[in-house]
């Protein structure tokens, strides 16, 4: 049997924030993908016709040394949390998975 190869591909993080905060477009390895709310991608201009609960889920992505591991990865995501973090609270996140190549999440 082989071995299956996982990784993290990035991650998705709950955050307070309305559609039209200025999230961070990049920070450290990550890169931000999109933002949804309850499933549904949305944007500054979707205030108004889309419920805005006050809470988002921003998807940031590895963009830089994809195949970062243990601590390196550990702290990319800290200095993430710390700087989206500022001014807002966070709730969770949740490491998105790559195994053999293919996405291991939706979206």
């Amino acid at each position: 049997m082989t071995k299956k190869i996982s990784r993290v591909a990035g991650i998705d993080l709950f955050v307070a924030a309305r559609f039209d905060d200025e999230l961070p477009k990049t920070v450290g390895a990550f890169s931000l993908k999109n933002v949804t709310s309850r499933g549904t991608s949305v944007t500054a201009k979707d205030t108004g016709a889309i419920l805005d609960v006050g809470w988002v889920c921003a998807r940031y992505l590895l963009a830089a040394d994809k195949n970062m591991t243990g601590g390196a990865l550990d702290t990319e995501i800290t200095k993430l949390i710390s700087e989206v973090g500022k001014g807002r609270e966070w709730s969770s996140l949740v490491k998105l998975y790559e195994i053999d190549g293919t996405k291991a999440f939706s979206g």
